[in-house]
C-alpha cells in the first residue's frame, strides 16, 4: 500500500494572502505567531507583502471542496484497503457518504468522541447536523472517546509508541 493520508478538507500546515495579486504562502509558525499576537493586528492575520487577510488552507462551511477532492476520489478509494476515520462527526455532506465508498471487506475504523453522524447539543440540533452514517458492517471497529487518548492507547498495544512519539506535532496551541 502507498499509505495514502487525504485531507481532503485542508490543513492548517499552510496559511495564504486571500489578495489573488499577491496569493503568498506562510507556514503553521508563522500563522501562529499572527494570531497570538493580537496587539500586532487585532488577531487577523496580515500579508507582509500587501497587509491582505491571511487565512489558514482549510475549506470553510458553504466552500468549495478543492479539485484534488473530485478528481481522486475514485483512485483513492479503489486504492484503500483500511480506511481510518478521526474526529469528525460525519454529519455534513460531501465527507459522511465517503466513508461508505470503500469496497467490501476493507476494514473501517471510526475514531470520535460521538457515533458517526450524529451532533450533539443546541448547535447540532438548530442546524440539523445528523445524517445516517451505516458504521455496522463486521469489518467495522467504532472506538468512542478522545482521538488523541485513543490513538496513544492503539500505538502502544501495537508497539508503535517510538513511532508516534517521532512524529513531529505542529499545532495551534
Amino acid at each position: 500500500s502507498s499509505g495514502i493520508n487525504a485531507e481532503y478538507g485542508g490543513s492548517f500546515q499552510k496559511s495564504y494572502c486571500t489578495s489573488r495579486s499577491c496569493g503568498k504562502e506562510y507556514d503553521l509558525k508563522w500563522l501562529k505567531t499572527e494570531i497570538f499576537s493580537p496587539e500586532k493586528n487585532d488577531g487577523v492575520p496580515k500579508c507582509d507583502v500587501c497587509q491582505s487577510v491571511v487565512r489558514p488552507d482549510i475549506v470553510l462551511f458553504g466552500e468549495q471542496l478543492p479539485k484534488r477532492f473530485h478528481n481522486s476520489l475514485s483512485e483513492d478509494f479503489s486504492a484503500c484497503d483500511l480506511l481510518i476515520v478521526v474526529g469528525t462527526s460525519l454529519a455534513v455532506s460531501p465527507f459522511n457518504s465517503l466513508v461508505g465508498r470503500t469496497k467490501s471487506g476493507v476494514p473501517r475504523v471510526y475514531i470520535n468522541k460521538t457515533a458517526p453522524g450524529k451532533v450533539g447539543g443546541v448547535v447540532g440540533w438548530m442546524l440539523a447536523l445528523s445524517a445516517n452514517v451505516d458504521f455496522s458492517r463486521d469489518e467495522d471497529l467504532f472506538l468512542q472517546g478522545y482521538c488523541d487518548d485513543i490513538v496513544i492507547d492503539l500505538c502502544s498495544k501495537s508497539d508503535w509508541t517510538a513511532d508516534l512519539d517521532g512524529i513531529e506535532v505542529q499545532s495551534m496551541e
